[in-house]
């Protein structure tokens, strides 16, 4: 692997390479050879290491992307914990349908009482495939909303952190959520400084994330408790349904009493 790292075949290259010499080394034992979940996720790990030591992936990058398939926007390095978990359920499979008309291939489900990984006389598990795997991780990446995150423009825009980032990555639609809680007569004017302050980000992160869409989304709550008409339209086009700008009106109530609290016991 680190011979494949320090050539100069292209990110994709590299990858084919390593998916094709390197981890079959290791995937020709997954069935005979007992690996615990705690050595696969190691290797795992040294395996993002490596990348990272010669420049070949961020450390502070996303561990679900770096597996998943290109295809899905992801780096494509196959994952050792998932091929075991392949391997071990594919020779499982294999030896029970052919124990049906070879004697040999019976006989060694009967005398494999935890004598390997795959525990062929007991009856297969209800685990979950690796398409299975890869669909809940890519239901994980799609929906990761940033916090509070930096965003790395091309060229030097000032307010580059809003307070949270969400993509939809199928639609390609970004939001941009920035969260105040002004006086009740600054309500409207921070709704507005809010929409300016991030429209040249709105325009970088759509060039630059190839994005069909980039919503900004002022969530403004007056500090004792006033809603203006802009919330509602933002929660639904956040998808958040039901009455959740009455928690979101307690939680800003509840804070301004104990702000006020706290200061007239600073003040006696």
């Amino acid at each position: 692997m680190r011979q494949i790292l320090k050539s100069s075949l292209s990110a994709i290259n590299k990858t084919k390479a390593i998916n094709t010499y390197a981890i079959p080394v290791a995937v020709y034992t997954f069935g005979t050879i007992k690996w615990t979940q705690t050595e696969l996720e190691a290797l795992d790990r040294q395996t993002r290491t490596l990348f990272t030591k010669y420049r070949a992936h961020h450390p502070k990058s996303s561990v679900v992307r770096f597996h998943l398939p290109r295809s899905q926007g992801g780096r494509g390095v196959l994952k050792l914990v998932t091929m075991h978990e392949r391997q071990t359920r594919n020779l499982h499979k294999y030896f029970h349908g052919r124990a049906e008309t070879s004697r040999l291939h019976n006989a060694i489900i009967s005398v494999d009482n935890n004598l390997t990984p795959t525990r062929l006389n007991l009856p297969l598990a209800d685990q979950q495939t690796r398409h299975q795997i890869y669909r809940q991780e890519i239901e994980q990446w799609l929906a990761k909303p940033l916090h509070g995150k930096t965003i790395h423009t091309d060229r030097h825009i000032p307010n580059n952190r809003p307070d949270i980032v969400f993509t939809n990555r199928q639609t390609r639609q970004t939001y941009l959520i920035d969260i105040t809680i002004p006086l009740p007569e600054n309500i409207e004017k921070k709704y507005r400084e809010k929409i300016s302050k991030y429209l040249p980000l709105a325009e970088e992160v759509k060039a630059m994330w190839r994005q069909e869409e980039v919503n900004i989304i002022p969530i403004v709550i007056g500090a004792t408790g006033e809603i203006p008409v802009t919330l509602k339209p933002a929660l639904v086009a956040l998808e958040i349904k039901g009455n959740a700008y009455i928690t979101m009106q307690k939680a800003v109530l509840i804070d301004t009493c104990s702000l006020t609290r706290a200061f007239l016991n600073q003040m006696q």
